[in-house]
Order: structure tokens, then C-alpha cells, then sequence
């Protein structure tokens, strides 16, 4: 393509254009009313009205098939893009109609036409800009600096690297963006946004594209799927006794909104593996709070019922048991769970979901765990439980053979990346049902702040949970756009800590704590330069998220000042002495003592909390001082 050109004008979208015009112009709206006015004139002289409706038929019919044939054939961009030298054959229809109503076809025109169709204007509004703001950005003469025919093939290679149909708006604001100059980088740097999150944008917005495309309820392939099934359920027997003490997760789950984000793929794979065996079909998914371990049992009964309705299989129930209920509404509830899995053994293949084993564990009501084993062999029954890991670890010391019975499937916290889109398809429900707007800064503050403040959940359910509150805020003050300002204030409220006044104000602090700590501390400068270097560290976030953010070892005589440092380092730092924590390492001398600072394993023990663990969950941002860490037990 060495003699590529540009001209809209030489597409089939721009006769689509042409002929549209043509459609809704005047002269022509005019011409239909004139001729039907005479039509029927003549009617009303001949007494003849069948001449007149059928005229009218007639013309109503080819204006319908020639608008159908603009939006459908001239407008159609599913249509394979043409192979041919006129790059503007490679743009999308909102494009063209964009370029039509512009004059020239130099790069403001083109950028312009951009922010004009939907998904240009999607674009920026996930950055967070209006349309007038963004187009002053680019006000130099770009006409000479960027050739529009060598662009667009760039264009052309991004959108086959998105696998988009056509060249379309966003394509044209992100690789502005990219390669505009100096102007484009001081636009990106006043948002501040680095590249990396101008491709998240991109992904973003076309995921909110895809997502408004998905397939409705009222399509036939959906209608298909929905009633594809009714007749091969009716072969199952009743399970009326189980069911009073569950809930159905297949039912109906083919017609309800399947999840545009999948996240833990290798362990849904791995658990439908496991349960396809003929024998020890089992699974216990370990994690922690937030990983997502219901999502992934609402995933497999999806892909269960999907499988075998596709290959026309019997179908298989993922029944989920609501263990306190069971617990607390019998006296004798390892009898009602025999009798209910006696029955239902004989009603077909089911998952039974126990979503909370440690309650079917500590209960005194009977053994319920041993209930369980004795159908856990059975090629009709498969069980999937989950549990914390924490909770795991009891079990295993109380149940010793748990280990033998269910293959453990572990769910970690997810990536960056995999947090990011659960954030978007989450983002969009809420905008949705909120009516507020959630621009990428909002959910890149989000993802940031719940890694760093909210570590008692694990991820994404930590960050969807901040988004959740983040929009309340913002809905509570009739805010239509979720700011920073809203992440900030739901961490503050979320783990007490003041998140909301770190500005200029706290860097300041930072750069002058040697010298408000010398104030109070004599003859210790070296240390106090150690001190304020990692903590300014800290702040850059050049360390690691995973530990302290300054780790300290006061060695010295009685009288240094080694305790005072402490004291003045939580004041300075934290903004009071109530921020400090100190523990007096004489009281920890035994071995045994490390079940006050830490806590037991063993959750009914009277120290399984512990002093440490908990004060830092009551103040998560404070200062550990370890008071003569040498007599404590090596």
C-alpha cells in the first residue's frame, strides 16, 4: 500500500451519508407532501381513495427500504473493511458522518470528528475531561505535523491489535494522544496519566462498548438457552427436604447476565476437572475474604449448566446449603442432613455447596462433618466447600483425614490487572443504577487505595467493596461524578485513617520531620537523618506494600533517648503518642507468650486474638515500639 490515500468522500459509508441527506431534506420531504397532496386531489375529484393509499404505501415502503439500506448496507461496519489504497474506507460510519459535517481533511478535522462520535466522547469522559477542554489542549498547527494518511494506517495497525471492525473514535483520541507532541503530554501529565493507564482507558472503554452490545434477554439465542432445558429437569426427582435447607444456584442461571470478567480461570478449570472424576469429585477452596471464592462457585454452576445443556446431557444441581440455618433450625441437624442426602442421592446428579464449614465443624449438635463423608463417595453427590485458610488449619488439627476426603483448590489474591476489569464491569452496573459517572482516575484510586489501606479483604472484593461506598458518597452528596476526594473520604471511614488530607501539606512534613524531631531529641542527628530518609521513601512509595514502612533498631545506654524517639517519631508522624503502641518485652519472656502478641491457631482459645493483633486492627496506622526487645524469649 505504498500509494494509500485519504478520501472519505470515495466510501460507502459516505454515499450512506449522501443518500440520508437526500432522505430528511427538505425539497425532499416537500416532494412527498406535494405528491400526496395532488394524489389526493385527484382522489377527492374521482371519488377514488384506493389510488391515494396505495400511492402512499407505495412511498412510504421505498423511503423505509432505502432508510434500512443506508443503516444496514451503506452504514454497516460488521461488513468487512475494504482492501483497497483509500484508507478513509477503514473508518468507522460514526466517523464519516463526522468527517461530513467538516470542511477540510486536515488533522483537526480528524480530531474533531473524534470527539464527536460515541465512542470519542466515551473516551473522554473516562478521562475525565469535557470536549472543549481536550480539543484547546491540541491548539497548534498540527496541519503540518501530522501527515493524516501516514497516521491513519497507524490507526489501521491499532485497531487490528484491539481486533476492533473499524477505525473508530477512540482509536483516533488514543493515538492522538500518543503521538500529538509536546501538547499531548502536558495534557496527559495536567490528568495525570502515564500510558500505561491511557491503554486501561482504551480497554475500558471498549469493554463499556462490548458491554452495551451484549445480548438482551428477548433474543432468540438467549430465548433458545432459556427454555432449551425445559423436560430434561422433569427426569429429576424431589429433593423437597434439602431444598428447604438450600438455594439452587442453577436455576435460571443461563438467562441472568453472564459476567463480562472472569478472574481465578485455572482454578475454575481445575474444579471442573475435579468434578467430572468418577470418584473423589470433591473440592475445598481455600482464601481469604474478598478472592472471589463464591464468585467461582456461581462460575462453575454456570459452566456446569451450560456444558450440559449444549450436548443435551442430564443436568446436574449446584444446590447451596445455608449451614446456619440447618444449624440452628434443628435440634438434631445430622439427622435432617442424612435424611435430606439419602433422598436426594436418589434424585439425580447435584453439587452440594457448603459456603461456611467451619459452622458445620464447631457445632455440638452431632457430626455433621461425618454426615458428609459418608456420601462424599457416592458418583452422584460431589461437594464443594469453602473456608478461610485460617479456619483450614483448625479443621485440619480437629479432622485429620479432611485432607484425604476434597482436593483443596487455593484462590490467591487477584492481579493488577484482573482487579482492574472487575472493576470495570462492577463500574458499570453502578453508573447504571447510581446514575453517577466513574472516570479511570476514580477506579485507578480505588485499586491503589484498597491495596494499600483495606488489607483485611483480599482482592478484588477489597476494591469492589471501596467502590460501593465511594459511590454512595458521591450519590449522598448529589455528586454526579465519583471523585478521588469520594475514595479517599470511604478509606477514611474504612480503616480510620485520615486519608483525606495527604497533600502538599504532609510532603512538607516529611521534608522538614529531621528538624521537628531535633527540636525535642539532642545529639542524635545521625539517626534522625535515617529516620526521616526511610520515611520519605515511604511516602514516594518506592518501597514495599507488603511491609512496615520503617522497620528501627535503637541501640544505646539507658538514657539516649531511645523510648523519647519513639514517642516524638509517633507525635511528628502520626499526630500524637495515642498512635504509639508500646509493649513491654519483660511480660514476653516465655515461650508461650508469643499467644499475647499474635493470638492462638486455635480460634476457642481464650488468646486467639491477641493484644498485638488486636490494637493494630483498632488503629491500623501506628508506631510498634518493642520496649526491651532483649529480654524477650529468642
Amino acid at each position: 500500500m505504498s500509494d494509500v490515500r485519504f478520501h472519505p468522500e470515495a466510501t460507502r459509508a459516505y454515499a450512506g451519508v449522501v443518500l440520508f441527506r437526500v432522505l430528511t431534506s427538505v425539497p425532499s420531504i416537500l416532494l412527498f407532501f406535494l405528491a400526496g397532496v395532488a394524489v389526493a386531489n385527484v382522489s377527492l375529484q374521482h371519488a377514488a381513495w384506493i389510488l391515494p393509499c396505495v400511492t402512499a404505501a407505495i412511498a412510504v415502503f421505498s423511503w423505509y427500504v432505502l432508510w434500512k439500506f443506508t443503516y444496514g448496507v451503506l452504514w454497516d461496519d460488521a461488513a468487512p473493511a475494504p482492501d483497497s489504497d483509500n484508507i478513509a474506507g477503514k473508518l468507522s460510519a460514526d466517523m464519516i458522518r463526522a468527517l461530513a459535517r467538516e470542511r477540510e481533511r486536515n488533522a483537526p478535522c480528524l480530531l474533531r470528528a473524534a470527539v464527536a462520535t460515541g465512542r470519542g466522547a466515551a473516551m473522554l469522559r473516562l478521562i475525565g475531561v469535557d470536549r472543549a477542554t481536550f480539543l484547546r489542549s491540541f491548539e497548534f498547527d498540527v496541519h503540518d505535523a501530522i501527515n493524516v494518511t501516514a497516521f491513519l494506517q497507524k490507526a489501521d495497525a491499532f485497531r487490528l491489535e484491539l481486533q476492533e471492525e473499524r477505525i473508530d473514535g477512540n482509536v483516533i483520541v488514543y493515538l492522538f494522544l500518543v503521538e500529538g507532541g509536546p501538547e499531548a503530554t502536558a495534557f496527559l501529565n495536567e490528568q495525570d496519566l502515564s500510558m500505561d493507564d491511557l491503554r486501561n482507558i482504551v480497554q475500558w472503554e471498549r469493554f463499556h462498548w462490548l458491554w452495551d452490545k451484549a445480548v438482551h434477554a428477548w433474543n432468540p439465542s438467549v430465548l433458545v438457552r432459556m427454555f432449551g432445558s425445559i423436560g430434561r429437569g422433569w427426569v429429576q426427582g424431589y429433593t423437597d427436604e434439602l431444598d428447604a435447607y438450600s438455594t439452587e444456584l442453577t436455576d435460571g442461571i443461563l438467562h441472568r447476565p453472564a459476567r463480562a470478567v472472569t478472574v481465578h480461570r485455572d482454578a475454575l478449570q481445575n474444579i471442573l476437572r475435579i468434578l467430572s472424576r468418577p470418584e473423589r469429585q470433591n473440592v475445598l477452596i481455600l482464601g481469604r475474604s474478598g478472592v472471589g471464592k463464591q464468585a467461582i462457585v456461581e462460575n462453575v454452576a454456570y459452566a456446569l449448566r451450560k456444558q450440559e445443556t449444549e450436548n443435551s446431557l442430564p443436568l446436574t444441581r449446584v444446590l447451596l446449603l445455608h449451614s446456619e440455618l440447618l444449624v440452628s433450625g434443628s435440634d438434631a441437624p445430622d439427622a435432617v442432613l442424612m435424611r435430606a442426602l439419602s433422598k436426594a442421592s436418589h434424585a439425580g446428579r447435584f453439587v452440594l455447596v457448603v459456603d461456611n464449614l467451619a459452622v458445620l465443624t464447631k457445632t455440638q449438635k452431632g457430626d455433621l462433618l461425618a454426615v458428609l463423608g459418608k456420601f462424599l463417595r457416592s458418583p452422584l453427590l460431589s461437594l464443594v466447600a469453602i473456608a478461610d485458610p485460617e479456619e483450614y488449619q483448625v479443621l485440619l488439627k480437629r479432622e485429620p483425614g479432611i485432607g484425604d476426603m476434597m482436593e483443596i483448590v487455593q484462590l490467591d489474591d487477584t492481579h493488577e490487572q484482573e482487579s482492574l476489569a472487575v472493576l470495570m464491569e462492577h463500574a458499570f452496573m453502578l453508573e447504571d443504577a447510581k446514575r453517577v459517572r466513574i472516570p479511570y482516575s476514580a477506579l485507578r484510586s480505588v485499586l491503589q487505595m484498597a491495596r494499600r489501606y483495606v488489607s483485611a479483604r483480599g482482592m478484588p472484593g477489597a476494591a469492589v467493596d471501596l467502590l460501593d461506598d465511594a459511590v454512595a458518597l458521591a450519590s449522598e452528596r448529589r455528586d454526579v461524578v465519583v471523585l478521588e476526594e469520594h475514595v479517599r473520604a470511604a478509606v477514611s471511614a474504612q480503616s480510620r485513617i485520615d486519608v483525606q488530607h495527604i497533600s502538599m501539606a504532609k510532603r512538607d512534613q516529611l521534608l522538614n520531620l529531621k528538624e521537628a524531631m531535633q527540636e525535642r531529641i539532642v545529639g542524635q542527628d545521625a539517626a534522625l537523618q535515617a529516620i526521616a530518609d526511610a520515611l520519605k521513601r515511604s511516602g514516594a512509595e518506592l518501597g514495599d506494600r507488603n511491609r512496615p514502612i520503617g522497620t528501627f533498631l535503637f541501640l544505646g545506654p539507658t538514657g539516649v533517648g531511645k523510648t523519647q524517639t519513639a514517642k516524638v517519631l509517633a507525635q511528628q508522624y502520626y499526630g500524637g503518642e495515642e498512635h504509639l503502641i508500646r509493649l513491654d518485652m519483660n511480660e514476653y519472656s516465655s515461650e508461650d507468650a508469643v499467644k499475647l502478641l499474635i493470638g492462638a491457631p486455635d480460634v476457642s482459645d481464650e488468646l486467639a486474638e491477641g493484644y498485638l493483633a488486636r490494637r493494630v486492627q483498632e488503629h491500623p496506622s501506628s508506631l510498634i515500639l518493642l520496649d526491651e526487645i532483649e529480654k524477650a524469649h529468642p
